[in-house]
């Protein structure tokens, strides 16, 4: 469906200047039959109805009240307080403003515009920057007499202090940047002689083998790896080693001249470098058998016997 316009005139309630007529409970569920309706129950109707598209273009989301059935993930309100609040719980009358303990509501986004529980930067900007007061700001960091501390220290090393640490708290509060303050904590980059953190690497990475900073998993390592032992099979080393593969197939030839084509138990990536044919069974050592054709995906055998024989093909390629 196309984007519907919003329309220029929400904002225009209709018999907002004339009679209005509201109508019953018992009516209103009945609604009309074969009547002739007064037209102030009409004004009503019409009136009632832009009230509320002009109520919800205004406030975007519609203020909590005591009588409507909040239902739990699904619904969103504005409290008095002009935050805005998820319901956790389906219930009836309870107030989000009042509900301090989070009980069936969630605060989302504060009514000065902060990110709850969410954004970091928004909460250490915004909220701790809009306290006005010691007792807001430590209501802000969720704690109590830690946020008075911090409210009022004058100096690093007294907000550290606050914080129960000794000369990292200086270091934190002057770092300028998650880098250095990873460092001051003793959060290190992993080397050859030092344990800290360390990324993993891809498998981009793992293939090309030159990165010396990332570690390799298991799973990684064994990237590409390959094996049927049946008697069509092969043998796939890891990515890491090139995906060198070997691959031995037996191949029926009725007689000599057949020159039989056949598929490699799986293909080659890349290339078939090297094949090599022999009989599989008995002893035919003075009789010609070779490889007339090899590719990544097919081999090419023949033999000078005059009878059928079963061939054995070995390949190598990558």
């Amino acid at each position: 469906m196309a984007e519907i316009t919003k329309p220029t005139d929400l904002n225009k309630i209709w018999a907002s200047a004339g009679a209005i007529l509201t109508p019953d409970d018992s009516k209103v569920a009945l609604g009309w039959i074969v009547e002739a309706p007064a037209h102030q129950t009409e004004n009503y109707l019409n009136n009632k109805h832009d009230k509320a598209l002009a109520y919800l273009n205004q406030h975007g989301v519609v203020q909590w009240d005591s009588t409507t059935e909040y239902h739990a993930n699904k619904s969103w309100v504005q409290g008095s307080n002009g935050s805005l609040y998820y319901a956790k719980q389906t219930h009836t009358n309870q107030n989000p403003v009042s509900d301090t303990t989070e009980t069936f509501w969630n605060l989302v986004l504060q009514g000065t515009g902060v990110v709850h529980k969410a954004d970091t930067t928004a909460f250490s900007r915004s909220w701790l920057a809009n306290a006005n007061s010691t007792a807001t700001g430590r209501s802000q960091l969720g704690s109590t007499s830690i946020g008075d501390a911090l409210f009022t220290a004058s100096t690093a090393s007294t907000a550290r202090t606050s914080l129960g640490s000794s000369a990292i708290g200086d270091a934190l509060f002057t770092a300028i940047s998650s880098l250095s303050a990873r460092d001051i904590i003793g959060i290190f980059s992993a080397s050859d002689n030092q344990e800290g953190l360390v990324e993993r690497a891809t498998d981009g990475e793992v293939i090309t083998g030159v990165d010396d900073t990332r570690y390799v998993t298991p799973k990684k390592l064994k990237l590409g790896f390959g094996l049927s032992l049946t008697p069509d099979g092969y043998i796939r080393l890891p990515e890491i080693y090139g995906g060198f593969t070997l691959q031995w197939k037996r191949v029926y030839v009725p007689s000599g001249g057949s020159f039989v084509s056949t598929f490699w138990p799986t293909p080659f990536a890349s290339d078939c470098l090297a094949a090599w044919v022999n009989y599989a069974e008995g002893n035919d050592s003075d009789v010609a058998c070779w490889v007339w054709s090899k590719s990544a995906s097919t081999v090419e055998v023949d033999h000078r016997s005059n009878s059928a024989k079963t061939l054995l093909v070995l390949g190598i390629g990558y």
